[in-house]
């Protein structure tokens, strides 16, 4: 038996399972999975699935409400609303299994790292058998093309039973019987990579399964959190409004009180800091680098190039976008401080925080870091603690406090990113803050930057001994 919503797909499915196994497959319904009532009233000995990999903020308000109570149905639990379609077929297929049956699941891996996936992981090591949990490393996209850190999952259902779970790391795929060999032999090493075993208390006591739970906090280190506010950037709901080329500023003649220098990609600002250069540059090349901030009553801009900026957007129903009709003032793009520091909020394989010398706002491809009076009110501090949020010792704790992607890409979110230990700059010695933002100046100048960074390590090393040895005495 078999679902599937689109018919093209559907015929490919037949077709390949009629080519592979010479037999024709019948019972191949043009039904979604999760509301199939036909499905609903069976049980399978095995449910094999690669589900869509559609993210929350793509469904429909009412099909979500909708996925919520068929997962409430089978499984008792209530998901989050953050939760992807994913995990509402993970829990749905298990809530189909015979006494004996079991599920073959190929899903991201945040289906168990990422901040809903608690009770997710709660209910399989509470009422079935999860065997094994076959993990593509970083670099290893599973599917062309496609950037998430894939996982296949093998579960039995039935009471839990204590088993140790198998964890294999796969750097290369060694083949479907090689891989289920070495899951039943158990803990190994293999060239294509590492079968080990994680008890059920264990898995339960961690927040993430894949990418580590928790930053050492040594002497010396503070939360993010308590020296820097953290926030996604601006979210307009319509690009292609609020954000102008200068060709279209000029057409416009909007007011420049009604514009603000923006920054929309993380490779536009491709450096670790982002100078006003470089925003007359995007200029020059016609990228967007205006954002439109007027705020007021509609009737405000009567007879101005604004008002009729704005009455042209709302001949095209730019109004009636999902984000912007939900506002008072449809016009109004949300208000944010300009920030001192941007993160690349979705990066690949440069993950990094950029010193904002332009003065420049940012999009929600990037987290708004705004570091306390102490540190923001002096460029030497602030560059000092740029160094610091670029270092090894805190580039490399991202891994663990984000998510892990296909291809070596890093998501961070804004609380995640609040749990990074690192120095707080404003405490520091001046000489050893003035020592780290010369290194961090060279190196953003594109100076010898491995030398530059080696030795803003070996700073933060010797402080933190420092803190460690005063803590000592």
């Amino acid at each position: 038996y078999a679902n599937e919503i689109s018919e093209l797909v559907r015929t490919l499915m037949l077709t390949t399972l009629r080519a592979g196994t010479g037999q024709a497959f019948p019972d191949a319904d043009l039904a979604d999975f999760m509301t199939d009532r036909t499905a609903e009233q069976r049980r399978f000995r095995a449910v094999i699935c690669n589900p869509p990999y559609t993210r929350h903020h793509l469904l429909p308000p009412g099909y979500k409400a909708t996925l919520k109570g068929v997962v409430r149905a089978d499984t008792g639990i209530e998901i989050s609303g953050f939760a992807s379609l994913f995990a509402h077929f993970y829990l749905h297929a298990l809530g189909l299994l015979t006494d004996d049956g079991r599920t073959a699941f190929i899903t991201p891996a945040e289906l168990f790292d990422a901040s809903y996936a608690g009770p997710v992981k709660a209910y399989v090591l509470g009422h079935a058998n999860l065997r094994a949990l076959i993990h593509f490393a970083d670099e290893l996209l599973a599917f062309e093309g496609v950037d998430t850190a894939g996982v296949i999952s093998l579960t039995e259902a039935g009471t839990p039973d204590g088993a140790p779970v198998a964890f294999v790391s796969v750097r290369r795929w060694p083949g479907t019987a090689e891989m289920l060999a070495a899951i039943a032999d158990g803990p190994a090493e293999y060239e294509w990579g590492t079968v080990s075993e994680r008890s059920r208390d264990d898995l339960a006591k961690q927040r993430k399964w894949f990418h580590g739970d928790t930053v050492e906090a040594r002497k010396g280190t503070v939360a993010l959190s308590s020296v820097a506010r953290v926030m996604r950037g601006i979210a307009t709901g319509a690009n292609d409004f609020f954000c102008l080329t200068d060709a279209e500023k000029t057409a416009t003649g909007i007011a420049e009180n009604h514009l603000t220098p923006v920054i929309l990609k993380t490779r536009d600002a491709a450096g670790l800091v982002l100078t006003k250069a470089r925003i007359a540059e995007l200029r020059l090349l016609g990228r967007k680098s205006w954002l439109f901030t007027c705020y007021g009553q509609r009737s405000d801009f009567d007879g101005t190039p604004e008002g009729d900026y704005i009455s042209a957007a709302e001949r095209e129903n730019i109004h009636t976008g999902s984000l912007v009709s939900k506002r008072s003032r449809w016009f109004e793009c949300e208000r944010r401080p300009v920030p001192p520091l941007l993160y690349t909020y979705l990066a690949r394989d440069n993950p990094r925080f950029i010193l904002n010398d332009a003065g420049a706002n940012a999009l929600n491809t990037f987290l708004h870091v705004t570091p306390k009076k102490e540190i923001a009110g002096d460029p030497v501090t602030l560059a000092s603690f740029a160094a610091i949020l670029n270092s090894r010792f805190v580039i490399e704790q991202l891994r663990t406090v984000g998510r892990s992607y296909g291809g070596g890409t890093i998501k961070v979110e804004p609380r995640e990113l609040d749990r990074l230990m690192v120095l707080d700059a404003s405490a520091l010695p001046r000489s050893v803050q003035t020592a780290l933002a010369d290194h961090f100046r060279a190196a953003a100048r594109g100076n010898d930057q491995a030398g530059h960074f080696a030795a803003i390590g070996a700073l933060i090393e010797q402080a933190l001994d420092d803190a460690s040895g005063e803590a000592a005495a």
